[in-house]
């Protein structure tokens, strides 16, 4: 796709996300919900729990460049007491959004959520640096919720 018509399509998909009827753009929020990760009943050990939700801000983390779409800022929730961890959004395709966690240098978990009303479903993926196997995977149910009254915006 043409960079000017990504980015174009880009800043629709972001106000579609944040479209208030009466007033500024706002975080969206979404309570997340796992299925069953796929590797069976072995236990899913990272190096933190998996995110209970996220704030999806219209904040620009990394503006397009070189075919690469715009990246946004995302709140992982609840905020975490010791420092608010990174995440980050990304329009893809015509009508989906992906959601970056990361969780330990080159390792985090990728939310693939196409975007049609309050419920979104799609899948959790765990991405790794090197993996010599296919990275466990799970269903993922985001539910819009009312947002914390004080997010850590950057």
């Amino acid at each position: 796709m043409h960079a000017a018509l990504r980015t174009a399509f880009a800043a629709i998909v972001s106000t579609a996300v944040f479209a208030q009827p009466n007033g500024p753009r706002s975080p969206r929020c979404f309570a997340l919900q796992y299925g069953p990760w796929s590797i069976g009943s072995e236990s899913l050990s990272l190096h933190e729990p998996v995110s209970q939700g996220i704030a999806l801000l219209d904040s620009v983390f990394l503006p397009a460049k070189n075919g690469r779409p715009v990246e946004y800022w995302a709140v992982r929730l609840p905020v975490s007491p010791r420092e608010p961890r990174r995440a980050t959004w990304q329009v893809s395709g015509q009508d989906s959004v992906v959601v970056t966690l990361p969780i330990w240098w080159s390792t985090g978990i990728q939310l693939s959520l196409p975007m049609s009303g309050d419920t979104l479903k799609g899948r959790a993926e765990i991405y790794v640096d090197y993996s010599p196997a296919t990275a466990p995977w799970a269903s993922v149910t985001a539910t819009r919720t009312k947002c914390p009254s004080a997010l850590p915006i950057p």
